[in-house]
């Protein structure tokens, strides 16, 4: 693989181990720990958690182990940017991303036809020290041997451009055999007692399958809710897949886990942020 088309971890040693040993260890002793509740129907994708493994990777687990026997062959991940402001979706054309695990391939074919849609486009900056793709890689690369993915990333969006982002990438992707990964965490920094009851209301509204009250709640949680930066920090990755599952048949959604950073870290509730992680079946 030529250099120049080799995305680098840049989050590597932080928000996950940089030994590949380690890394590995660390997953499978995420997902020895899950305990998955009875699933009825077929998994068409997932809403999981981006923060460093120590808060997150738990959440990141249950949605990860109840892929583990999903037969699928590309992974399109729906990130949403931290760093890089642009209109729309920014996707990584070819080449690969690299982790601690080796290389995951980019499915051209698929970056190739959704660049030809409106509101795709390709940013290098979008994708250099963008943690929220990168984190889901190792996951799936315990999970599954051989895949190929798509990374996503949503930066300045609409509800109507996410509807229509949806819209492109289930015509780029009804011949193929797809899973979506949803990259998002829930309320940050509010007081632990106060995200509870913002992270309900949230994961309500992603349960019900309604992007339009989602879209209404995460507009209005900041101004209700004391410390609440953001109600969901990828709000258009979720949106989009939100409006993505009714045409590739999903049609139920279900929680498997959640909680907050301050349930994992002793003594730091006064800022916190959540996390979850979110199924969606057809069938």
């Amino acid at each position: 693989m030529r250099e120049d088309k080799v995305r680098k971890p840049c989050v590597a040693g932080t928000f996950y181990p940089a030994h590949p040993e380690m890394l590995r260890e660390s997953i499978e002793g995420f997902l020895a720990r899950v305990e998955l509740p009875s699933l009825q129907g077929e998994i068409v994708g997932g809403v999981c958690p981006h923060a460093g493994y120590v808060y997150s990777g738990q959440a990141q687990a249950y949605v990860y182990r109840a892929l583990q026997d999903r037969d699928f062959t590309t992974a399109v991940i729906i990130a949403s940017s931290h760093s890089a402001y642009y209109a729309g979706a920014s996707i990584y054309p070819e080449g690969c991303y690299q982790t601690p695990l080796g290389e995951v391939k980019i499915d051209s074919e698929l970056a190739e036809e959704l660049l030809s849609s409106p509101h795709f486009q390709f940013m290098p900056q979008a994708h250099l020290r963008e943690h929220s793709v990168e984190v889901q890689l190792p996951f799936l690369q315990v999970i599954k041997e051989n895949f190929s993915f798509l990374p996503i990333v949503i930066s300045e969006f609409t509800e109507e451009m996410a509807k229509e982002m949806a819209e492109s990438i289930y015509r780029a992707t009804r011949k193929k055999n797809v899973i979506f990964i949803a990259s998002s965490d829930l309320s940050h920094y509010p007081p632990y007692h106060i995200a509870g009851k913002v992270d309900r209301e949230t994961i309500n509204r992603i349960l019900s399958l309604d992007p339009s009250g989602l879209h209404e709640f995460a507009v209005y949680a900041p101004r209700r809710y004391p410390g609440v930066s953001t109600a969901i920090c990828g709000e258009g990755a979720v949106l989009t897949l939100l409006y993505l599952l009714p045409l590739i048949g999903g049609n139920r959604a279900q929680l498997l886990v959640y909680y907050n950073s301050g349930d994992v870290m002793e003594g730091m509730q006064r800022e916190v942020v959540g996390y979850s992680g979110i199924i969606f079946l057809k069938g």
